[in-house]
């Protein structure tokens, strides 16, 4: 069977119904159509739909692809396009999604930094290129075919076959080029060759392999039966085999109410009388406004002399743990977080379309149009401003004007120091990334605007006919955290950065960088802060990485513990949250309205981990 042709397998399959055939044809192509989907989509799960889809369209297309002398061109474009359309199409899953993308990019090592610039774009040019020169590079880098082999494909001599290629590459780095993204051709080729093409994950070789198990006397009854198979989809599959735990993870389930400050006695006593007294189902007093999260006491202070060389991204891995988060997925699934222009019209007009308003109507409509409204109108607005900063695809001159913005409208938040940092990192600004990470330093506030962005779009779900308790649940389950996987790589910069020092001689400036790497791990993971328990999660992954680099014995705090020490408590404080969330998870589907208000009352008070506990203490089998 391996011997035989692509074009001979489609044929035995479009004039036979030769599921062996069509399954041959699939093992070969798998790994290049799941690669490109996951480059797009961004999330395993959501690669594995679409790679069902386009084996489902080559299914059904069979016959007429039989003829074609590159089938790696077709399916690479075909996943291209699904691709896009499943970002574009889905809105409420892309929600959860984006979480669970956040939390898997927390939880796979770094690719080579040059790999991260062009990895993302390199699909796009791929379809800009002509369908020859296309063909060419699937053929040579994506499928590894020697050009002999693809001179017998392409009927063409092998020298001519090679020319191809060589041309081919010049066009898509001169397209790259274009894009602000400068590497030679040598350099474009190795890149290409080493990332391109993964694995495909075993859950959808079986899904794909499991095609030839179906028997049928009928190639129409074949097709229709193949069709069966590759359209299930990703939450049908999960939710049969119990395998979704290790992907999504606590991540899917977007929490926050609240910033408090440990300093802020008053608010600590409320939460405290509030997990004492506290019954299932009991309504608790409203919380006093939270203000902006203090920065927890930071155990050095100094400041970073500018490096001799360009930075290097540290390729460390800042892990983190998977959660057993299956029933709460299955519960969010089936939830519609997509408002409609309709329902959001009478929010807007009762509100006037004041700042807010507009971003909490984009946020749970999706319509762009909500957000170029509200930078259009409020571009002093310092939630604007985040907002506006943290959506993907801007250039690097809107972003850098937007976290400007934001620097001025909120000059006490350290917030936009720190992206703006990494933006100087990834620009090979150095000593411009320094000047942000001192600023942000001296600053004590570390805000992103959760509690109003949550309220916000919990009135938008209010006045669209939500339930008062599920509309809290909507408003904090699908509240996207773009931020963190940027923090984790502007950790991965500083870890960098101290390697540099440590080169150069400079061990004080190296221990000073990873501090700052240990600050920042801190502000976002302090519990104290009533920060998500993702967030808690990745802060914790970032002071453990930066807390590596440094001598376990030399002391952490003023109180006398070691770096040892810290590391022990952050290895017992991610095992606890595993523990905590897996004991949670049975109970989600059973909540009633007026259960969802008390957990969102107490997330409010105290944050995720206590109102999770609480809900365990109430709710769980005793």
């Amino acid at each position: 069977m391996s011997s035989r042709s692509d074009q001979e397998l489609l044929r035995g399959y479009a004039e036979e119904g030769s599921e062996s055939a069509f399954s041959e044809v699939m093992r070969r192509h798998a790994d290049l159509v799941y690669s490109v989907a996951l480059r797009l989509v961004r999330d395993q799960q959501l690669a594995e739909d679409v790679s069902q889809k386009v084996f489902l369209a080559l299914a059904n297309n069979a016959a007429r692809l039989a003829d074609r002398p590159v089938l790696a061109g077709w399916l690479h474009r075909t996943a291209h396009n699904l691709s896009a359309n499943a970002v574009r199409a889905d809105v409420r899953h892309r929600a959860c999604e984006r979480e669970a993308a956040v939390m898997n990019d927390l939880l796979v090592p770094e690719a080579d930094a040059n790999w991260q610039s062009i990895g993302p774009h390199l699909d796009s040019a791929l379809s800009q290129l002509s369908e020859p020169d296309r063909d060419a590079l699937l053929l040579r880098y994506f499928q590894g075919k020697s050009a002999n082999e693809m001179a017998g494909l392409l009927g063409i001599s092998g020298q001519a076959a090679q020319k191809r290629v060589n041309r081919a590459v010049e066009r898509l780095r001169a397209l790259f080029a274009k894009q602000g993204i400068a590497i030679g051709a040598a350099g474009l080729v190795a890149l290409i060759s080493a990332n391109a093409v993964q694995s495909a994950p075993a859950s959808l070789s079986a899904a794909l392999a499991s095609t030839s198990f179906v028997k049928s006397s009928a190639h129409v009854s074949t097709v229709l039966s193949t069709a069966k198979i590759l359209v299930m989809t990703t939450l049908q599959k999960t939710v049969v085999a119990a395998v979704v735990a290790a992907v999504i993870g606590i991540g899917i389930y977007r929490t926050r109410e609240a910033a408090l400050s440990r300093e802020q006695k008053q608010k600590q006593a409320l939460a405290e009388n509030a997990r004492e007294t506290s019954k299932p189902g009991e309504s608790l007093q409203p919380v006093p406004a939270a203000i902006a999260k203090i920065a927890p006491e930071r155990p050095l202070r100094a400041k970073l002399p500018a490096p001799m060389r360009k930075v290097v991204p540290s390729k460390k891995a800042i892990t983190g743990v998977p959660f057993p988060s299956t029933k709460l997925y299955a519960f969010l699934a089936k939830k519609e977080a997509n408002l409609t222009q309709a329902q959001v019209a009478s929010y807007l007009a009762a509100n006037g379309r004041n700042a807010a308003s507009l971003l909490a109507a984009y946020r749970t409509t999706r319509d762009p149009a909500l957000l170029a409204e509200a930078a259009q109108k409020y571009p002093t607005d310092p939630q604007v401003a985040f907002e506006t900063s943290m959506q993907g695809g801007a250039s690097p001159q809107d972003r850098r004007s937007w976290l400007d913005a934001l620097k001025q409208s909120a000059p006490d938040n350290a917030f936009p120091n720190y992206l703006s940092a990494l933006d100087y990192f990834k620009s090979g600004q150095t000593a411009e990334a320094i000047q942000d990470l001192n600023a942000a330093d001296g600053k004590v506030q570390f805000q992103d605007y959760s509690q109003a962005r949550t309220q916000g779009d919990e009135a938008a779900y209010v006045a669209a006919g939500y339930p008062p308790g599920e509309a809290k649940m909507m408003a904090n389950a699908f509240l996207t955290e773009a931020e963190l996987p940027q923090f984790k790589e502007l950790a991965q910069n500083l870890i960098g950065l101290a390697a540099g020092y440590q080169q150069s001689g400079d061990q004080t400036s190296h221990d000073t960088a990873l501090q700052i790497a240990v600050y920042l791990g801190r502000r976002l993971g302090d519990p104290s802060g009533s920060e998500s328990m993702l967030h808690q999660l990745v802060g914790v992954s970032i002071e453990t990485a930066a807390l590596s680099g440094l001598d376990p014995a030399v002391a952490y705090d003023t109180a006398g513990q070691t770096v040892q020490n810290r590391l022990d408590q952050l290895a017992e404080q991610k095992a606890t949250l595993h523990t905590l969330t897996a004991q949670a998870d049975p109970l989600w589907q059973t909540l009633s309205d007026q259960d969802w208000i008390g957990y969102h009352a107490q997330l409010a008070a105290s944050g995720e981990e206590t109102a999770l506990r609480w809900l365990v203490s109430n709710y769980g089998s005793h």
